[in-house]
C-alpha cells in the first residue's frame, strides 16, 4: 500500500509538471521513435519497474552534469561519475568556485595532469580508450574497459544489467547516435538503469540541452556500442567504474 501510494504521488508529481511529451523546451530535440523518454508518464513508470536494476541510477541521477561544451561529454560523464561513487578530490585539483566542498567539476577533473595529457578535449573529445584511462587517474578507482566486439548482445545485456544492480559501479556508454535513433555522431553517456519488461536501458544523457534521460532498446544501445569509430580506428564500447578492491561478479563475464 506505502509503495502504490509513493508511485500515485510520484506521477501526480510528474504530470504536475506539464513535461509528459518527453521534453522539457522548445530547445529540446524529440525523442526518437521506439524510445521513451523519462519525463514523461510511461519512462518514469519503467523506472519503477527497474526494481534492482537501477542502483547506478540513485546515485548518479543526483549529480548528473551538463557537458560543457559539444566535445566535453567524456569528461562530463567522468564528473557524474566521480561524484556518484563519492570520490574525493585531490586538493590541488579542487575547483574554487564550490569550495570549501569537494565535488568534482569538468574544470577540476581536466585540472590532473593525468587526466588532462590523455583526454584534454581536443575537437574531437576522446576516444573510448582515452577516456577509461583518463578516469583511472583518480586514485582509488578502477576500470573495466569492454570494446563492443568483445561481446555480444546477450553479454552486454547481462553485465550492464548486473552492473546497474551493483553499489559502487556505474557504467560509461560510447555510442553512436544515430544507431539509436538520435541526431549526432559519437557519444559518451551514464547508464542509469535496465528495465526487464521492455528491455530498455536508460542512458542518462549529459547533453542535457539535447535529449533528456532516455529509455533506449537494449538491441540498439548494443548496435551503437558496436559501431566503430574511425577516428579512434577501433570499435566504441563501454567500461564500468568501481572502487579499487571490488570485483563484482559482472566482470567474470568478460574475462
Amino acid at each position: 500500500m506505502q509503495r502504490l501510494r509513493l508511485k500515485l504521488l510520484l506521477l501526480h508529481l510528474l504530470s504536475s509538471l506539464a513535461i509528459v511529451d518527453g521534453t522539457s523546451g522548445n530547445f529540446m530535440l524529440p525523442v526518437p521513435t521506439g524510445a521513451t523518454a523519462l519525463n514523461s508518464t510511461k519512462g518514469f513508470e519503467m523506472l519503477l519497474q527497474a526494481t534492482t536494476n537501477k542502483t547506478a541510477y540513485m546515485f548518479n541521477s543526483q549529480h548528473l552534469t551538463t557537458q560543457a561544451n559539444t566535445t566535453f561529454c567524456s569528461i562530463a560523464t567522468a564528473a557524474t561519475i566521480l561524484n556518484a561513487l563519492s570520490f574525493e578530490v585531490p586538493i590541488e585539483a579542487a575547483d574554487a568556485s564550490y569550495a570549501p566542498y569537494a565535488y568534482w567539476t569538468q574544470r577540476s577533473y581536466l585540472s590532473m595532469p593525468c587526466v588532462n595529457s590523455q583526454c584534454g578535449g581536443g575537437p574531437h573529445g576522446c576516444t573510448l580508450a582515452q577516456a577509461a584511462s583518463s578516469i583511472s587517474c583518480v586514485k582509488g578507482l578502477s576500470t573495466f574497459l569492454v570494446y563492443g566486439n568483445e561481446t555480444n548482445l546477450a553479454g552486454f545485456r547481462e553485465g550492464v544489467k548486473n552492473a546497474l544492480g551493483t553499489p559502487g559501479v556505474q557504467v560509461a556508454v560510447n555510442f553512436l547516435r544515430s544507431a539509436v535513433g538520435q541526431a549526432g555522431g559519437g557519444h559518451f553517456s551514464v547508464l542509469g538503469a535496465f528495465e526487464p519488461i521492455a528491455d530498455m536501458m536508460l542512458i542518462m544523457d549529459v547533453a542535457r540541452y539535447k535529449y533528456p534521460p532516455t529509455w533506449v532498446h537494449t538491441k540498439d544501445l548494443f548496435a551503437s556500442v558496436s559501431s566503430f569509430d574511425k577516428s579512434a580506428n577501433n570499435y566504441r564500447g563501454f567500461y564500468y567504474a568501481y572502487p579499487n578492491g571490488l570485483v563484482p561478479e559482472f566482470s567474470k563475464l568478460f574475462l
